[in-house]
């Protein structure tokens, strides 16, 4: 009869009823399944619980191509006579067969005797080299659920040996079976559950289990199972958890992961918050033109490492060398937005960089290199640029150190090819360092400057402000980029040519005629010297006292030497031409630094700083700045040479040596209220130039090929002296011995004005001024030697009342002509002949000197026709022309008496002055007259 509890095991010799293996998995071949036409068994046999039952297909179940499951094929320990050569029975939806098949690392089948409830509970795996149902061991177990976890299906084996399936087991659903993911491309995987150390991978050439990739190596797997997890691996097991990404808050950045691509090494999973996990190359390919470079990003599973990914080659980890507090910096594989800031014992993490203009972090990579980044379209952008030190490293330059951020430390870098070293310099006024970041690849050469702020102690790009550099020369900025250590000794100059800015670092001019304007200095009030080391400092320039000029400040300009810095208290400072002019005279400014020199320029020339001419006495040069002011300079008062009013006034020009023109000729600067000039002494005899400084000199210019000299205008030996006016010939210059001052003339048409020289005693010079219709003042003064100088020659002395107030009379000898008081005989007048030849020209006009007090002023008067008067410049000695005779033909002239002692004659006397009429009404002549 039918026992449902045995089977029947049926050979050659017969069938025979036997006890059936009941353990989980087990099966047999249900040879009473064997179509009429077929070969082969349907169903298999299963025992449990005392009962056997035929399974149909061995609940094998169709493949659906609408949800694309794949086929489920199942399988059974073969407990079967054949069972030593065919360890397991496969059950596919057309057959159920004995399998010679033994399993391989990470293979599994379902157990088709599991099934119920609609799912299948069991699988038969293999491990220690053998095949067993996880049910019928030792310790029963169920297949694993853990996330990551599964197995490849060994009942998927297709034609060609491949096993394209996986089954995956959890509480829920059971056991199912799916097309393994091919993660060559998307770093997918599953953890090997036989063997938690293995991954299970599936590229076209189907699933198969292989030892992990530690986590030490920086590689993961994205888990092809749960979604946004990750696969991660140790010595001991492998096990998918959230990837750890995070979004952004208000606090913090966001936060993603990375790994290099366990299956594919030259990609990387990258996973964030806002799309999960992706396995893009690790290089990706280049466009544009642009060149491929390595790429890094943080290794999130190991601290002091970065991952490298090379042009060519797999993607590896590294050290990323960062220290505590002293972090490495590298572009961000990932985006250029950020770059990866890596400090030891940390992770190394993605940071949104500084993007102010000037900023930089030191590139790790690339040695040399620097880290910049910028806001561009609303979105950063950063890269690696050179530091832009030149190949002969005649320069330095400097990033704000984006690292510290706290604009006081600089990247200095001082080799093309060497890292940059973040540096405290010192923050001064008109402090500056070339900025690295501004190096225009094209013509290389540095555009822009990072500017130190001495007020607020920081330092700035003048980019970082929309600013552009002062490209004027002499304009320039004190290069920082050796200090503290080391003081300055260089300056930066930016220049503009072509609409192209360009920088350039030189050492300063050390000597201290040579200055430059603060660049820095927005009032352009600051001063830049190079004397030891480069300082700025305030101009020491100043308005005009009352009365006095203003104290201006000049320094030859030390990148345009035919320019002059010039600074005012009013205008600051500015760089002017020290001389316009294509050829002439020199130009000269006082050398703001050494009280001895003067700065001389040349037409279109440079300028030079030299001894100025007034070692032990003044010495004066035209104003360069201010025309109208005079230069005086003396290096015995300890001061540098002195801008000055020259004292002219509308009326009144004045006159100095100018010790700008050469040794070997007079030259003389003449100055009105609007300027002064500079042109040739006047070298006549007897002309002198009045010094307005100092009041007892007169200038005087006597040869062509000397130069003019001051000297006091009255000498010991003779107490005061009187000179032509060499500045204006219509006026003297009288001088005594505490003032030299000038004298106007005023002759009339009818008669000349005469001075007396008082050169000496007696001297056979007089100074006659005569009218002259066609100049301003109608007057032209001269010396005269030889005509107005003969003995016995009577003038009205002009000087009397303006200098001298003794001598109303000049009257000459034989010797020479001196002023004279007139010879006064009691009450009565003196008569003197007037010499004046414009008079005597004019019969009675003004012929007669007419003086009543010896030192009174004599007048002159007309003769009158037969008009005798009594001779007051008569020959004593001679006793000769005593009388002075009035006649319309002659006018009048010195006549003898022709009396003797015993022959008188009577004349009337002309100039009889006694109010008692009959008083000395006549002149009695004997062998004189009287």
């Amino acid at each position: 009869g039918h026992n449902s509890a045995k089977i029947l095991s049926c050979s050659s010799s017969g069938c025979t009823e036997t006890d059936p293996a009941t353990t989980a998995g087990s099966g047999y071949l249900d040879n009473g399944s064997i179509p009429t036409s077929g070969t082969v068994a349907m169903n298999v046999i299963s025992c449990a619980g005392g009962t056997c039952r035929s399974i149909p297909n061995g609940n094998a179940k169709a493949a659906n191509t609408t949800t694309s499951t794949p086929a489920y094929n199942t399988g059974f320990m073969n407990q079967g006579a054949d069972n030593t050569s065919k360890k397991i029975i496969i059950c596919t939806m057309t057959s159920c067969k004995g399998d010679a098949g033994t399993g391989a690392d990470g293979q599994a089948i379902i157990d088709g005797s599991s099934y119920a409830d609609g799912k299948f509970t069991n699988l038969i795996v293999y491990g220690s080299s053998a095949l067993v149902a996880l049910a019928a061991k030792a310790t029963p177990e169920t297949p694993s659920s853990v996330a990551g976890h599964a197995y490849i299906d060994l009942g998927s084996k297709d034609a060609n040996g491949k096993y394209p399936n996986i089954i995956k087991c959890d509480s829920n659903n059971g056991c199912t079976i799916a097309v393994g993911v091919d993660g060559t491309e998307t770093g997918k995987a599953y953890i090997d559950a036989i063997n938690t150390k293995n991954v299970i991978t599936c590229p076209s050439t189907g699933c198969s289990s292989t030892s992990a990739a530690t986590n030490s190596t920086g590689k993961g797997y994205v888990d092809a199972l749960t979604a946004n997890n990750i696969i991660t691996c140790d010595s001991t097991a492998c096990t998918s958890t959230a990837n750890g990404s995070t979004a952004a808050t208000d606090t913090a950045e966001e936060v993603n992961k990375f790994y290099i691509n366990g299956i594919t090494d030259t990609r990387m999973i990258i996973c964030t918050s806002e799309d999960g996990c992706s396995s893009p190359l690790g290089v990706p390919a280049a466009t544009g033109g642009a060149t491929a470079t390595d790429k890094y990003y943080p290794d999130s599973q190991n601290v002091d490492y970065i991952l490298k990914c090379p042009t060519t080659g797999s993607c590896t980890t590294i050290s990323h060398g960062g220290a505590s507090g002293t972090p490495t910096y590298y572009l961000d594989g990932y985006t250029d937005e950020k770059v990866l800031r890596c400090e030891n014992t940390k992770i190394c993490e993605e940071i949104t960089p500084v993007t102010t203009p000037g900023y930089g972090y030191v590139d790790k990579v690339n040695t040399g290199k620097v880290i910049v980044c910028q806001e561009v379209d609303d979105k950063n952008v950063c890269g690696s640029v050179d530091n832009g030190v030149d190949s002969g490293k005649t320069y330095r330059t400097g990033f704000i150190d984006a690292d510290k951020n706290d604009a006081k430390s600089i990247l200095v870098c001082t080799d093309p090819a060497a890292a940059c070293a973040p540096t405290n310099l010192t923050v001064a006024q008109g402090h500056a360092i070339l900025a690295g970041s501004s190096l225009d690849a094209n013509t290389q050469k540095i555009t822009s400057v990072i500017v130190a702020n001495a007020t607020t102690g920081i330092y700035a790009s003048l980019a970082s402000k929309d600013k552009k550099p002062v490209t004027d020369l002499g304009f320039v900025y004190i290069d920082a980029s050796t200090t503290p250590t080391t003081p300055s000794t260089k300056v930066i100059q930016c220049t503009l040519d072509n609409a192209k800015i360009s920088c350039e670092s030189a050492a300063g001019e050390t000597t201290s005629e040579y200055g430059y304007i603060d660049a820095t200095d927005a009032e352009k009030k600051k001063v830049i010297q190079c004397s030891g080391q480069c300082a700025s400092t305030d101009n020491t320039s100043a308005e005009a006292a009352e009365g006095e000029a203003p104290t201006h400040q000049f320094f030859i300009n030390g990148k345009e030497k035919s320019k002059i810095i010039a600074c005012t208290a009013s205008d600051a400072c500015s760089s002017i031409p020290g001389n316009s002019l294509a050829q002439g005279d020199n130009k000269y400014y006082p050398d703001s630094k050494t009280v001895a020199n003067i700065i001389t320029c040349p037409p279109s020339a440079a300028c030079t700083s030299s001894a100025h001419a007034g070692a032990s006495e003044n010495a004066y040069y035209i104003d360069g700045f201010t025309p109208k002011y005079i230069l005086i300079c003396n290096a015995t008062t300890s001061k540098a040479c002195t801008s000055s009013l020259n004292l002219a006034t509308a009326d009144q020009p004045t006159h100095f040596i100018d010790a700008g023109g050469a040794s070997s000729t007079p030259v003389i600067i003449t100055c009105t209220e609007e300027e002064c000039t500079s042109g040739p002494g006047v070298i006549t005899d007897g002309n002198v130039y009045l010094d307005p400084v100092e009041p007892v000199n007169v200038i005087t210019c006597t040869s062509s090929t000397a130069a003019c000299t001051a000297s006091a205008g009255s000498s010991a030996t003779s107490t005061a002296d009187t000179y032509i006016d060499a500045g204006d010939n219509a006026q003297l210059i009288h001088c005594n011995a505490t003032l030299c001052d000038y004298v106007a003339t005023s002759p009339s048409a009818i008669g000349s004005e005469y001075y007396p020289r008082l050169l000496s005693k007696s001297v056979k010079e007089i100074i006659e001024c005569d009218y002259n219709s066609t100049t301003t003042k109608k007057s032209t003064c001269t010396l005269d030697k030889d005509a107005a100088v003969q003995n016995k020659s009577v003038y009205r002395n002009y000087l009397f009342g303006h200098g001298d107030d003794t001598n109303p009379l000049i009257i000459c000898d034989s010797t020479g002509c001196q002023p004279k008081t007139a010879t006064i005989t009691g009450s009565s007048k003196s008569y003197y002949i007037n010499s004046d030849i414009q008079s005597r020209n004019r019969t009675l006009t003004e012929d007669i000197i007419e003086c009543t007090e010896a030192s009174k002023e004599c007048t002159l008067i007309p003769g009158s026709y037969a008009s005798v008067y009594l001779n007051a410049n008569f020959d004593s000695t001679a006793k000769d022309n005593h009388l002075i005779v009035c006649t319309t033909e002659e006018g009048c002239l010195e006549k003898k008496a022709n009396s003797t002692t015993t022959l008188s004659h009577y004349y009337v006397n002309a100039g009889s002055s006694d109010p008692k009429a009959l008083n000395e009404t006549l002149i009695e002549c004997t062998d004189t007259c009287q």
